[in-house]
């Protein structure tokens, strides 16, 4: 599947932040370390903390764009 830029980048934050969950990273913690602001990193935590442990960073990233949290 192709992605623009922008996609791609939002992607990468997404499975960044995957596997900080998986190591029990919490939503504060995965925010300073990604140097990103919380308002982006809660979103995308909660969508993935109703998928665990079947993570899909794709399934995120749709559903992120859809607005269907």
């Amino acid at each position: 599947m192709m992605y623009s830029r922008e996609e791609g980048e939002q992607l990468y934050l997404i499975k960044q932040v995957i596997k900080r969950i998986i190591k029990n990273f919490s939503v504060s913690q995965i925010a300073t370390d990604l140097l990103e602001p919380l308002d982006t990193i809660q979103p995308i935590y909660d969508l993935a903390m109703k998928q665990a442990p079947d993570y899909d960073a794709e399934k995120i990233l749709k559903l992120l764009h859809t607005g269907k949290i």
